[in-house]
C-alpha cells in the first residue's frame, strides 16, 4: 500500500540546523510545531509525525550539530536531505562565519553517511563586487569544488537579488556591489560550471532560468519527484547499515509552487520564521533587522513550542 507523505523545509527562513538545532530536536520530541504566519500572525499546529512528513529539507551553512543527531532522525523514521551554503565570502559579507574547512569535513561526512545524491552545495548567491571579482569567484569556487569533489554531485547557484534592505545593509558597511549585466551572468555561471565538471558536479541555476545551457540544468531546490525517488529507489536511510530501512512505499504529496519568479520548487512546508538568523550575513533576504535577529536568538528557549 502506498502512503502518501509531506515535504518539511527547515529552513529557509533561518539557519535551524547552526542554531536551533535543540529547538528542533524537541519539536519532533514533542511531535508537533506551532508556526505563526508573518503576513496575518495567524498560529498554525503542524503535526511532526514521520508518516505525515518524511522528508525532511534541511537549509544551512553549518550542519555540524544535525549532523551529531543524523542516526536520531532516521532510527524515528525520517529520511533527511540537505542544501548546504558555502560560498567562502567570510568577513566583511558574513558578520559570523563559519569556517570554509569545517563546513567542508561536514558537507563530505554527511555524503559518507547519507549518499552524495541528498546533499547540495549551494554557492548562493554570488556577490560581484572590487574585490570579490570573477576572477575571486573562479578560484574561490574551484578550491571549493576540488575539495568537495565525490561528496556532491550537484550545486545549486544564483546572483544575489539588489532588495532594498540588501543594498541598505551593504552600503551601511561601505560595501558597494557590482550589478552583473546579462552577459557578465553567463560568461561566469559558464566558467563555474566548466570547473564544476571537472569535479563531477552538476550545476544547477536557482531563478536564473536565463542562464539554463548544455551545462547548466534549472534548479529545483525542493523537487517532489526526485525525493521521491531518492526515497523509494533506496529504501533506505544512508549508506550506514547500522541506520534501518525506510519501510513501505510513500508518494510525496506535493504540486509545483513557485516562492518567486523563476523559481521551479515544489510545495513544502516552513517552520522558520524571519529575523531570527543570527549568522549577520549582510546580503541575506530573510533578515531586515540583524540586532533584533542576535537580541531573538540569545534569549530563544529551546522548549518553546514555536520560533
Amino acid at each position: 500500500m502506498t502512503k502518501l507523505t509531506r515535504i518539511l523545509s527547515v529552513s529557509r527562513r533561518t539557519d535551524i540546523p547552526r542554531f536551533y538545532t535543540d529547538w528542533f530536536l524537541n519539536r519532533i520530541k514533542a511531535g508537533f510545531v506551532n508556526w505563526k504566519n508573518p503576513f496575518n500572525q495567524k498560529v498554525t499546529s503542524i503535526y511532526l509525525n514521520p508518516d505525515e512528513f518524511k522528508i525532511l529539507v534541511f537549509w544551512t551553512r553549518d550542519p555540524q550539530k544535525i549532523y551529531k543527531n543524523l542516526d536520531f532522525l532516521c532510527t524515528s523514521g525520517y529520511f533527511p536531505f540537505f542544501h548546504v551554503t558555502l560560498t567562502g565570502f567570510g568577513l566583511p559579507l558574513e558578520t559570523y562565519p563559519v569556517q570554509k574547512d569545517q563546513v567542508i569535513r561536514s558537507i563530505n561526512c554527511l555524503s559518507e553517511k547519507l549518499s552524495p545524491q541528498r546533499v547540495i552545495w549551494r554557492y548562493d548567491p554570488i556577490i560581484v563586487s572590487e574585490h570579490f571579482n570573477e576572477n575571486w569567484h573562479l578560484q574561490n569556487f574551484e578550491k571549493i569544488a576540488r575539495e568537495l569533489s565525490g561528496s556532491v554531485k550537484m550545486c545549486y547557484f544564483s546572483f544575489v537579488d539588489c532588495y532594498s534592505k540588501t543594498i541598505r545593509n551593504l552600503s551601511k558597511n561601505g560595501i558597494k556591489t557590482i550589478e552583473p549585466g546579462c552577459t557578465m551572468k553567463k560568461v561566469l555561471s559558464h566558467s563555474l560550471a566548466e570547473i564544476a565538471e571537472k569535479y563531477g558536479i552538476t550545476m544547477f541555476s536557482c531563478c536564473e532560468n536565463d542562464l539554463e545551457s548544455e551545462r547548466i540544468k534549472r534548479g529545483h531546490c525542493i523537487d517532489a519527484p526526485f525525493l521521491n525517488d531518492l526515497l523509494n529507489l533506496s529504501k533506505t536511510c544512508s549508506q550506514d547499515q547500522e541506520i534501518p530501512k525506510i519501510s513501505g512505499n510513500f508518494q510525496i504529496d506535493s504540486k509545483p509552487a513557485p516562492t518567486r519568479e523563476g523559481c521551479g520548487c515544489w510545495r513544502s512546508v516552513d517552520i522558520g520564521s524571519y529575523n531570527t538568523c543570527a549568522g549577520g550575513c549582510l546580503y541575506c533576504y530573510a533578515t531586515s533587522n540583524h540586532l533584533a535577529a542576535d537580541k531573538y536568538f540569545l534569549e530563544h528557549d529551546s522548549m518553546r513550542d514555536s520560533l
